[in-house]
């Protein structure tokens, strides 16, 4: 009896299993061959990707059923949420109809990204043939390079906020800023950030994007402004501050890949930072080591990106990478 009872509990496992492998296949065929409807998904694995393959329908069934019986899986439903350049205009045509819900959405979309290292880790990041082609100009490994497009996260930025005023003297602009600085002084109180960066099962830091999220938030350009320094630019620095040799090192090679322009605006918020901070303290504290120790990790970029060639002053200016 107990025999009999311990092979229908087997068979019924199986059948389970059976099911949920196909349920797996039947989700992954779908995104391999339509998408996650998400443009500049960043999951390979996924039609809406730049970096998806043109599959027939046997070699997406081929791969799905691949997938479906891999222990990491790569559903773009299961997966952190991210922002893309497409996506966010996307989202921006949407909300200017001027119908809430589709503010709403946008609003959504920025507190959830921009309030989460790994997701804001995955947004805005270029496509391999772009990180390819950037790595061949700078004359790199497409590996050395931090895989976020410079030039679509200034376009992001500048997108969100720069909308007219409307008859009131309010703007989405403010409203939408309001967003991003809220998203970003709560990703920093909650030490998620810290969290990613410690924690060494996380994919991000065995793929070494766990830093770029970094990145993305330094170069808003609200972070000129003195009420975002607190919230937002102190803990940001000194997080920077704080990394281990080998993980500073790294941010300083990421940030000379990108352009002049760009290391320019980083340098200029983190002079007014230490302006404002030290007129309000009349000493050096803490806070203005950290400031102090991130204008190096520029001023080491800066360098580093006159001797390879990649400034004005070497033979050029640097990509986006």
């Amino acid at each position: 009896m107990a025999s009999s009872t311990s092979e229908a509990m087997d068979v019924d496992d199986t059948a389970k299993d059976r099911d949920r492998v196909s349920a797996l296949v039947r989700r992954y065929f779908a995104q391999l061959t339509r998408g996650c409807g998400r443009p500049g998904c960043p999951n390979r694995h996924c039609r809406s990707s730049a970096d998806a393959s043109e599959l027939d329908p046997t070699r997406a069934a081929l791969l799905s059923l691949e997938l479906a019986q891999c222990g990491d899986h790569a559903l773009c439903d299961e997966l952190p949420p991210f922002l893309s350049l497409p996506l966010l205009q996307q989202l921006c045509a949407s909300a200017s109809s001027g119908a809430p819900e589709s503010m709403h959405a946008l609003e959504a979309s920025l507190a959830e990204v921009f309030s989460s290292a790994e997701a804001l880790s995955r947004s805005f990041v270029s496509s391999s043939a772009a990180r390819e082609a950037e790595a061949a100009q700078l004359a790199v490994d497409p590996s050395e390079l931090s895989g976020v497009d410079a030039g679509a996260v200034g376009e992001a930025y500048s997108l969100l906020f720069s909308s007219p005023p409307d008859s009131a003297g309010f703007t989405a602009a403010d409203r939408l800023g309001n967003v991003v600085m809220r998203g970003a002084h709560e990703l920093l109180r909650g030490r998620g950030a810290y969290k990613l960066l410690t924690e060494g099962n996380c994919p991000l830091l065995r793929e070494g994007g766990s830093l770029r999220w970094m990145l993305v938030l330094m170069a808003n350009p609200l972070l000129l402004e003195p009420q975002h320094h607190k919230p937002v630019l102190l803990p940001l620095c000194s997080l920077i501050a704080s990394l281990e040799e080998g993980a500073a090192a790294q941010v300083s090679r990421w940030w000379s890949h990108w352009p002049e322009s760009a290391l320019a605006r980083l340098v200029v918020v983190l002079q007014q930072f230490l302006s404002v901070r030290l007129c309000h303290t009349q000493r050096i504290d803490d806070a203005v080591v950290a400031a102090t120790k991130v204008l190096g990790l520029l001023y080491d970029a800066n360098e580093a990106a006159l001797a390879a060639g990649w400034r004005r002053g070497g033979g050029g200016s640097g990509g986006g990478g």
